[in-house]
């Protein structure tokens, strides 16, 4: 875990809306008919430091998890030092490209975009499309999400990020109260039915982790927040 602490992290997310992710809702892919299920995709733990590369680490952590994990044995419980480290590379050379592939001009500024790392794993070849959790409304939007981590797979969010949620309370629960301390991306890998909340790993060696409250969901998504699904996950050659 890292030595840093929570107060010391930065914040990279920024908010990008492409309208021609319109027409690709992951909605079309659930069935709407079955119930929510519990389930926990097999995830590594990252930790971007004091960097503000949480687009890239994020999208990294997503393409290390089951269903179809780039790195390491999908097995494997836990990885070594020296995987760990040299996967943090890619998380930064994957930030960096989405800097360059994101709307804003040069490089000259700290964060990026969940769209453009999802289009820098593309380009590594780690899947060949994405799907968004549109609702219609956040509250739809919410169970899109939900019935997302449930069935096809962890899910990349971007959302504002709260004091109240830089540590979890005393039931493991990040509350969106406090202040906003900046945009953030983030991996959601469990959904449990008894919480009806969904777990992020976070990508800080640790910190940050916790479980989120369906209200809460529904409330980052109403806030100028965006989820995104990887289907067609590839194991570059």
């Amino acid at each position: 875990m890292s030595l840093l602490d929570v107060s010391d992290r930065s914040f990279g997310r920024f908010a990008s809306y492409d309208e021609r992710s319109l027409a690709y809702p992951v909605r079309r892919l659930l069935s709407l008919t079955e119930a929510p299920r519990s389930y926990s995709w097999r995830h590594i733990q990252l930790d971007q430091g004091d960097s503000s590369a949480c687009t890239g680490f994020s999208a990294t952590m997503e393409a290390a998890a089951r269903p179809k994990p780039v790195f390491g044995d999908p097995c494997k419980i836990t990885l070594s030092a020296e995987e760990i480290h040299a996967i943090d590379i890619v998380a930064l050379r994957v930030y960096q490209r989405a800097q360059v592939l994101d709307e804003w001009e040069g490089e000259a500024y700290e964060g990026s975009s969940v769209l453009a790392a999802l289009k820098a794993g593309q380009e590594r070849g780690w899947w060949a499309q994405y799907r968004w959790a549109l609702g219609p409304g956040p509250e739809a939007a919410a169970d899109d999400v939900i019935r997302s981590v449930g069935r096809l797979g962890p899910v990349l969010m971007g959302t504002w990020w709260y004091s109240d949620m830089m540590r979890s309370d005393v039931n493991g629960y990040l509350n969106i109260s406090g202040a906003a301390e900046g945009g953030h991306a983030y991996l959601l890998t469990r959904y449990s039915v008894k919480r009806d909340a969904v777990w992020t790993p976070n990508s800080w060696g640790g910190h940050g982790q916790g479980w989120i409250k369906r209200a809460d969901l529904v409330e980052l998504l109403a806030r100028d927040g965006e989820a995104a699904v990887v289907l067609s996950r590839k194991i570059p050659l």
